[in-house]
């Protein structure tokens, strides 16, 4: 489109053929009021979307530092507890090792009374 003053109108911007400057000032003729109503109801729906995105961000930042948190005092419970829980899986082992022994035992001697 051609302006009256010798201006080419692209959208808001308006180039004037004696310079290659662009002038990036507001077009309040373009818009009408229901374009403008529209252009507000988008920018309302775009800045909502973005506090909802960036709440849920801090939601699940939340969350997940209460894992974290749970998640170190399991483990520290555990190695604190450790020593326990390796004399108890020691004291399994050896009962295991001596039935086993036990069992062997039993059944060697059997084998050898009927060979022998």
């Amino acid at each position: 489109m051609d302006g009256g003053d010798g201006t080419v109108r692209l959208g808001a911007l308006h180039l004037k053929p004696d310079r290659s400057v662009f002038d990036s000032g507001v077009d309040v003729s373009v818009s009408s009021p229901v374009t403008r109503q529209k252009a507000a109801a988008a920018k309302q729906f775009i800045e909502n979307h973005y506090k909802n995105y960036l709440q849920g961000l801090q939601d699940r930042k939340d969350r997940y530092g209460v894992w974290i948190q749970s998640f170190d005092f399991l483990f520290l419970f555990l190695c604190s507890d450790l020593p326990r829980i390796f004399k108890e899986i020691q004291n399994l082992m050896h009962v295991v090792v001596y039935k086993c022994r036990v069992r062997f035992n039993y059944c060697f001697n059997y084998l050898l009374n009927i060979i022998f």
